[in-house]
């Protein structure tokens, strides 16, 4: 059987369980590529003269090149779940697991400082539609640490007295709370909704362009950008903003597993990522306005 073949096979059987068009593009690329491959170093386009082997070898082909552990074990995940469905089908009996994951290292993510993210709340007035609309926008971040593309994708009628309902990823929905400060920066933006599309019909998205469309990524990124000029010690995206209010939420107390659930976190060993970067200044402070014997007093 052609390799080709089935990778479109398998592709087919991804967007039957409802994987997002992001998610089959990453699989097509890598499929794409890992055939190009054995074709190039082995003259192989036949899914039955693959061996482990050769997963190995491609592995250590992507190692060689320099690319980082966490591209590679993306690679590697992928694979996985190719020969899990050759396997299933009978096409295979190939043991995929014996490719092991690449060890990563474990980086320390800087989130912002309370100043940076006052300098980013700040930036934006609420005098016109654009500038109360990405005022709304970086509330919005701060207040909930939701994702970028959860942002993009929220409708008018996500949107409750005291809840949003997120749509997360592997269409997995989840609610967050709506804050005092996030609910009366919500009312201002409906306003300029209102005056600011009243004679048009716009896109069903509760952030829009000045033309009524669905934000893209890049211009949020962009607006981001633009209100953190200056910013030096950490990351001016738009995730950032999610490991701001991770630790923040640490900070002031809250549990890891509530936590966990406002991120939509699938285990709470990723939340605890999170806490494994806090700076150590920070941990410290946090025990020492915690005392153990103080407690037993009240």
């Amino acid at each position: 059987m052609k390799l080709y073949v089935t990778v479109e096979e398998f592709l087919y059987a991804k967007k039957i369980e409802n994987q997002t068009e992001r998610t089959l593009r990453g699989y097509k690329n890598a499929l794409n590529l890992f055939a190009n491959w054995l074709q190039k170093e082995w003259t192989i386009d036949e899914l039955e003269k693959i061996r482990v082997v050769h997963l190995k070898q491609y592995v250590a082909y992507h190692l060689k090149m320099g690319h980082k552990a966490t591209y590679v074990n993306g690679i590697i995940k992928i694979l996985r779940a190719f020969f899990k469905y050759t396997n299933g089908e009978d096409y295979t009996d190939i043991a995929y697991e014996k490719v092991a994951w690449v060890r990563e290292e474990k980086p320390v993510i800087k989130a912002f400082s309370a100043q940076d993210a006052r300098q980013l709340l700040e930036y934006y007035d609420n005098k016109s539609y654009l500038s109360c609309r990405n005022r709304t926008i970086i509330t919005m971040f701060l207040e909930t640490g939701i994702r970028c593309k959860e942002l993009i994708d929220m409708q008018p009628e996500d949107i409750k007295e005291n809840y949003i309902l997120i749509h997360g990823k592997n269409h997995k929905e989840r609610l967050v709370p709506i804050t005092p400060y996030l609910g009366k920066q919500l009312a201002k933006y409906r306003v300029r909704i209102e005056y600011q599309f009243e004679l048009k019909s716009p896109d069903n998205n509760f952030f829009l362009s000045v033309k009524g469309k669905k934000l893209t990524n890049s211009a949020i990124e962009r607006l981001i950008k633009i209100a953190g000029q200056g910013i030096q010690d950490a990351r001016v995206s738009p995730h950032t903003f999610r490991h701001f209010y991770a630790q923040t939420q640490l900070k002031n107390g809250m549990d890891i597993y509530t936590l966990s659930r406002l991120l939509g976190h699938e285990k709470v060993s990723i939340t605890q990522i999170y806490l494994q970067n806090m700076r150590d200044a920070q941990i410290v402070e946090n025990a020492v306005n915690s005392s153990v014997i103080a407690s037993l007093k009240k």
